[in-house]
């Protein structure tokens, strides 16, 4: 009745959590004609409709993760991403991660946009997860 009434999809209680986001990646993959526009923050854009990232006009070249966590920060610049949202996006809901990985990954990734002065920063709002934002100085 609801895909009738005009819904595009649904999900019924209880639901599978990848399943649903499965079924959001899909929706977005979408051609509605919208396509969402490049971010910048700083230096550094992020250009969602092809995949890759640019430091001054220059590709911004990294590693699966690496970029799987900058895309996931991205889609939350300037708004606090919880851990383990992060931790689930970057390495799946059934892999199985040590601790301190996220922490690493970041680390890592930090460095990196530091290195290619980029002047975007991640930040650990603590007991909360990271905020991605432009440096301030």
């Amino acid at each position: 009745m609801g895909l009738d009434a005009g819904a595009d999809d649904y999900v019924t209680k209880p639901y599978d959590l990848e399943e649903l986001l499965a079924r959001i990646r899909a929706r977005l993959r979408q051609s509605s004609g919208a396509v969402l526009p490049p971010v910048t923050i700083g230096e550094l854009t992020f250009n969602y409709a092809t995949g890759q990232s640019f430091v001054a006009g220059r590709p911004f070249v990294m590693h699966r993760r690496e970029f799987a966590l900058l895309e996931a920060l991205v889609r939350r610049v300037n708004q606090v991403a919880p851990r383990k949202i992060l931790t689930q996006e970057v390495y799946g809901r059934d892999e199985a991660v040590l601790p301190g990985a996220l922490d690493t990954l970041v680390s890592r990734l930090r460095r990196r946009l530091a290195e290619a002065e980029t002047k975007a920063e991640i930040h650990l709002v603590r007991g909360r997860g990271y905020l991605l934002t432009k440096a301030v100085f």
